[in-house]
């Protein structure tokens, strides 16, 4: 690592507990899967895998976006439903303000909340139906519970940054 890299400002997405304890999770989960036999992977362990790797891809796709133009490009699709471009058509703005980027960042954030959710969901089908181990559910449990509140932080960092 360089210098320069060393005096950066800011958090590299590989050091955001968020998304550290994401990629953990998504590596318990693809132990579990791992385990399951061909039917059970493609009745609901496909799904269990893409909603867990989910979570880190939306931390890493919300945290990555640091410069207005690349917010403005990757927020676009948002446009259409946000209060603040409903204003900017009213007015006479010709840039997006800070806050739709942040409300844009926020709904990002909460898409990771949703999948870490539905990833529970598959989990507890599988425990249901005899599919996993104790062990193995423990460990999910377990990094699941420290990261709902590492998402829950990410999140109010965003609406705090909104509203200031």
């Amino acid at each position: 690592m360089s210098n320069s890299e060393d005096t950066k400002s800011y958090l590299s997405l590989e050091k955001l507990d968020a998304y550290k304890k994401a990629r953990e999770l998504s590596k318990i989960v693809w132990k579990i899967y791992n385990k399951l036999i061909w039917e059970d992977k493609k009745i609901g362990g496909y799904q269990f895998i893409q909603s867990t790797d989910s979570v880190a891809a939306n931390v890493a796709e919300g945290y990555g976006r640091f410069h207005y133009l690349d917010k403005a490009k990757f927020y676009s699709n948002f446009a259409n439903t946000s209060r603040l471009a409903a204003r900017m058509k009213r007015s006479s703005e010709q840039t997006l303000p800070k806050e739709y980027f942040a409300a844009c960042c926020e709904v990002v954030y909460y898409n990771a909340r949703g999948s870490l959710l539905e990833s529970l969901h598959w989990l507890e089908l599988l425990d249901e139906r005899g599919k996993i181990d104790k062990k193995d559910k423990s460990d999910y449990l377990q990094c699941y519970k420290s990261l709902r509140p590492l998402l829950n932080g990410l999140i109010r960092s965003v609406i705090k940054q909104k509203s200031s």
